[in-house]
C-alpha cells in the first residue's frame, strides 16, 4: 500500500467508496421480509447481512488506511518533478552568477572608460585650440579637427530607456519571489550583503 502511486490510491479510494454504497443500498430488512413472504431461506440472508457488514467495516478500513497514506504518495510523486526544477533552478542560479560577474566587471569598469574618453577629449578639444591659434597667428585656414564624438554612444544616451537601466538594474538585483524569498546572492560579495 505504501508504494502505491497516488492515482492508483485513489482509484481505490472511488472502488471502495463505490463499493461501500453499493453494500449501503441493500435493505436486508426488505430482503428478510420478501423471504418470509416467499417462505425462503432467512438464514442465508441473515448471513448475507452479517457478510456485508464485515466487509464494509473492512472497506472503511481500508478506505482509512489509504486516506492516511495518500499524503505521502503524494509528495513522493512530486518528489521528481520538485528535482528537476531545483536542478534547473540551480543552472539558473549559475548563468545569473556569471552575468551578475559580467556586469560587475563592466560597472566596474565603466567609470575608468568614461574618465578616459573624457581625457582625451579635453586633449583633443586642447589641440584643436591650440591648431586654431596657430592658424590664425599665420592667417592659415584652420584644418578640420575637433573632440572625438561617438555617435553611436550618444545616440544610446539620448534613448529613454537607458536613462532608466541603473534603476533597472537596482529593481532586478532586490527582486525577491513570490513566497517572499531574498533569493540566492550570486557573487563574493556574499558575506557581506547577507
Amino acid at each position: 500500500m505504501k508504494n502505491q502511486t497516488p492515482a492508483e490510491i485513489e482509484t481505490r479510494i472511488a472502488e471502495i467508496e463505490a463499493e461501500e454504497n453499493r453494500l449501503a443500498d441493500i435493505d436486508h430488512e426488505a430482503l428478510m421480509t420478501q423471504a418470509v413472504l416467499d417462505d425462503a431461506d432467512l438464514d442465508s440472508i441473515e448471513q448475507q447481512q452479517v457478510d456485508d457488514e464485515r466487509r464494509l467495516k473492512r472497506l472503511r478500513a481500508e478506505r482509512s488506511a489509504l486516506m492516511k497514506v495518500l499524503p505521502e504518495a503524494k509528495k513522493r510523486a512530486a518528489q521528481p518533478e520538485l528535482e528537476r526544477l531545483k536542478a534547473e533552478h540551480a543552472e539558473v542560479i549559475e548563468a545569473a552568477s556569471k552575468h551578475a560577474a559580467n556586469l560587475l566587471e563592466m560597472l566596474e569598469r565603466l567609470p575608468a572608460e568614461i574618465d578616459a574618453f573624457g581625457e582625451l577629449v579635453t586633449q583633443a578639444q586642447n589641440l584643436t585650440a591650440r591648431a586654431v591659434q596657430a592658424a590664425q597667428a599665420v592667417g592659415a585656414p584652420c584644418p578640420p579637427m575637433g573632440a572625438p564624438r561617438s555617435l553611436a554612444i550618444r545616440q544610446i544616451l539620448s534613448k529613454p530607456a537607458f536613462g532608466n537601466q541603473i534603476d533597472r538594474l537596482q529593481r532586478i538585483s532586490n527582486v525577491y519571489d513570490c513566497q517572499g524569498h531574498t533569493g540566492e546572492i550570486v557573487d563574493a560579495l556574499e558575506e557581506a550583503a547577507a
